[in-house]
């Protein structure tokens, strides 16, 4: 049987010209499609990322999103303000180990409330945080009731929802501070956070072997 085909007859330098930019144009939509979508980091800052790379990149965040990228003077933090997840304005802070890389974020609602909406409004902004976190990360490896206001200590997050995997490791809870509770949500890398804390203890190691000889 004869097949039957379409058959342009364009001439070979004519074909560059057209399908050359063509090509380029899909993969330019292709990579940037891929870093926004990255789970292993910020929109298109990956884990592992410098310093001062990611702040290049959160003062183009910035301006393209209309929120207000923060960095301190005199203490050394990173953070991006009213920055919009889902329609809401939260507090995003950046953490770096000791090597300047980036392997840590935080979404922080940034509106604390007392311990009597702790049951009603901190948990509907949980909820709310959680919903998000399923939709970026999928379903959690385990989640647990929201937790009593004895179970939340001031400084560490008390979990609602954890997402683990070979890479990441994800959760989103309740933190406490001077009394007043919000929704937070923290995404790390695992392969760096174990550098990091390997490093810190060991560093605490060093002090106390010359703190004994201190005295």
């Amino acid at each position: 049987m004869k097949k039957i085909g379409l058959v342009f007859n364009i001439p070979y330098p004519l074909t560059l010209l057209v399908l050359f930019p063509a090509c380029i144009i899909v993969l330019w939509c292709f990579a940037n499609n891929s870093l926004a979508q990255t789970k292993n980091g910020f929109r298109d800052i990956s884990f592992g990322t410098k310093k001062e790379d990611v702040r290049a990149s959160l003062q183009r965040i910035a301006l393209e999103t209309g929120s207000e990228l923060m960095i301190g003077k005199y203490i050394d933090v990173t953070k991006l303000w009213h920055y919009s997840i889902g329609g809401k304005e939260y507090l995003i802070e950046f953490f770096f180990d000791h090597k300047d890389r980036f392997y840590c974020f935080e979404i922080i609602w940034p509106w604390p409330e007392t311990a009597d909406y702790l049951d009603s409004v901190v948990k509907k902004d949980v909820e709310f945080l959680t919903d998000i976190f399923k939709n970026k990360y999928g379903n959690p490896t385990s989640c647990k009731g929201f937790p009593s206001i004895l179970q939340i200590k001031s400084g560490a997050i008390a979990s609602v929802c954890k997402w683990e995997t070979a890479e990441i490791t994800a959760f989103t809870g309740v933190m406490e501070e001077e009394y007043k509770y919000y929704a937070v949500g923290r995404v790390l890398d695992n392969k760096l956070f174990d550098e990091y804390w390997d490093h810190k203890h060991k560093k605490q190691s060093e002090k106390a072997v010359k703190g004994a000889k201190d005295f």
